[in-house]
Formats: C-alpha cells, sequence, structure tokens
C-alpha cells in the first residue's frame, strides 16, 4: 500500500534563510505522529510546506503514493492536509 503522505529531502525556504533542511517523513494509513521541538525549530514550516502554503520543489511531497500536493490548491482538503493556524475559528461546534 503506498504511503498516505511522503516527503524526501523537503526543505524550505524564507527568502535566503533556509528554514528546514531535507527532511524525510512517511506517514501510513491509520498512523498518527507528532512533530515536536523548541521554538523556532520549523514545525509549523513543516506543516506550511506539506500544506502547500510555502512553495517547494513538487517532487518532494507526495500523497497516496504519487500524487503531488502541489498539483493541488493549498488549504485544500483534498490534499489530506488543510492549513488551520491556531485559532478558534478553526473549530466549529
Amino acid at each position: 500500500m503506498p504511503n498516505l503522505l511522503e516527503t524526501r529531502g523537503l526543505t524550505a525556504f524564507y527568502g535566503d534563510f533556509q528554514a528546514i533542511f531535507g527532511v524525510d517523513l512517511e506517514l501510513q494509513a491509520g498512523e498518527t505522529i507528532a512533530v515536536i521541538g523548541a521554538n523556532g525549530a520549523g514545525k509549523s514550516t513543516l506543516m506550511r510546506s506539506i500544506a502547500g502554503v510555502i512553495s517547494n520543489a513538487p517532487a518532494m511531497i507526495h500523497h497516496r503514493g504519487s500524487r503531488s500536493v502541489h498539483s493541488m490548491p493549498p488549504m485544500s482538503s483534498a490534499a489530506g492536509s488543510p492549513w488551520c493556524p491556531r485559532a478558534a475559528s478553526c473549530f466549529h461546534p
């Protein structure tokens, strides 16, 4: 079965500043993972990259085996990773 989400050598930049370096991640259906680290470690940048909010090379992030998340619009739930920053409006009763 293909990975639900996969990154290979994922990098992200803010201008000339490289925020994350070569992140490899595999997530299978039914798995739960946690991304932990100190403030400024790149957790939000990683999630923004996966959601497509930060532009990366299309070959770096794949959804369900081979579909690049960058072929989908940012913040699309079809990508399986909508971006919802911490805010009360993200959760509706």
